[in-house]
């Protein structure tokens, strides 16, 4: 078996069959890379290996990629492996660079047709940051704080405060909209709460939004007006490498642009609508760790972005880290799905994909760099079959 990668091929190369030691080289084509690839494994399984081998084989054949990850490892090894014809194409967002950091204002620069859209997302990603403390009123007037914003043209994140708080920014921000429905929730509504009132329904807010304002990292990454375009680096082939490792931002920090990027990643890939389908550039998008950034709604955009030609490749250790009916629209929107090594618990889950050919035991039982998958070939799924990884 030969464990030189080769990045002539025209798909990309994931290993070799081992089914009755026959080490056929086999891989996925790039029209199935759109129906998006999932996988399941415990930590060292070779999880990262398979990422870092599809993402830098992808660079080498010209793609746009884009790698959010919450350690910064694999940033580092893709940084490292990344061909020298594709080093002006790079996007370092390195979260952990506090004395120069990149810019990203999910809030600059949106369409007015996709305004709706981009705030219920943002809310969204606020929602999973803090679940434990939402209500109904809270994401009420977050969604028209955004909304807000995202009229005015040198917003950011750090805006929420000073538009909940003080009125003479207010009535600037809103010099710059004539929407009917964010011009009455502020003017008939919100002016109109009574000090006491005004001032229970936007604390808890304030409380929330406010670590955009007090944490060092966040403010001056989401406090600069202008930064990494999305939608930019998705159009031109460029690869953006997110590098958020919790180990050294802290993990609520990485969790919050994480959430943030993946969001702003949904929006610019349904921006594509608007572009001729032959202008649609290849962008392969890898999360890892998917589970700690992805939001209810970036379900969705399984479904919808493949034909836009972004194709996303999400990982992650065990299904529990997934809401339930997360965990089923995956399996269930994606084209190829490949396990490592698993515990009793997902193997059970995960067999139901593989059956008849594989057992809940053969899950438990997989070396590492070894595994089962169901391979999307031509719009078809494969029947599952098993292989080994290129490890060089």
């Amino acid at each position: 078996m030969n464990n030189n990668y080769d990045h002539s091929k025209p798909f990309t190369p994931i290993g070799y069959t081992n089914f009755r030691n026959a080490n056929q080289l086999f891989g996925i084509k790039l029209q199935d890379r759109f129906s998006h690839i999932y996988v399941l494994g415990k930590t060292g399984t070779g999880k990262t290996t398979l990422l870092l081998n599809m993402a830098i084989d992808d660079v080498y054949k010209g793609y746009g990629v884009c790698l959010i990850e919450p350690h910064g490892d694999a940033c580092l090894k893709l940084l490292q492996g990344i061909p020298e014809h594709r080093r002006e194409d790079v996007i370092y967002f390195d979260a952990t660079n506090l004395a120069n950091p990149v810019g990203f204002n999910p809030l600059h620069d949106v369409p007015k047709e996709q305004r709706h859209l981009v705030a219920s997302e943002i809310v969204l990603a606020f929602k999973k940051i803090w679940a434990d403390s939402w209500g109904p009123r809270l994401e009420y007037i977050l969604n028209y704080s955004i909304l807000t914003l995202l009229e005015y043209p040198t917003a950011t994140l750090l805006d929420i405060k000073p538009l909940l708080l003080d009125e003479g920014f207010r009535n600037l921000v809103l010099h710059y909209t004539n929407n009917d429905s964010i011009l009455s929730f502020w003017l008939n509504e919100f002016d109109k709460y009574t000090p006491t009132f005004k001032n229970e329904v936007i604390m808890p807010l304030l409380n929330k939004a406010g670590v955009f304002n007090a944490n060092a990292v966040l403010k001056n990454i989401v406090g600069q007006q202008q930064g990494i375009s999305i939608a930019d680096i998705m159009n031109n082939n460029k690869v953006l490498v997110c590098n958020l490792s919790k180990g050294i931002i802290g993990e609520y920090i990485s969790v919050v642009l994480g959430s943030l990027l993946t969001t702003t990643i949904q929006a610019a890939a349904m921006r594509r609508a608007n572009l001729r389908e032959d202008n649609r550039k290849p962008f392969m998008v890898f999360v890892d760790e998917c589970h700690t950034f992805l939001t209810a709604s970036f379900v969705t955009m399984l479904s919808e972005v493949r034909k836009y030609k972004v194709g996303l490749f999400l990982t992650h250790q065990y299904t529990e880290q997934l809401p339930e009916f997360v965990q089923k629209a995956i399996i269930g929107n994606v084209g190829t799905i490949i396990c490592f090594r698993l515990g009793n618990a997902d193997a059970k889950i995960m067999a139901e994909e593989f059956k008849p050919v594989f057992r809940q035991s053969d899950l438990i039982d997989l070396p590492q760099f070894h595994i089962y998958l169901n391979l999307l070939i031509d719009g078809a799924t494969s029947r599952p079959f098993s292989a080994q990884l290129f490890i060089s």
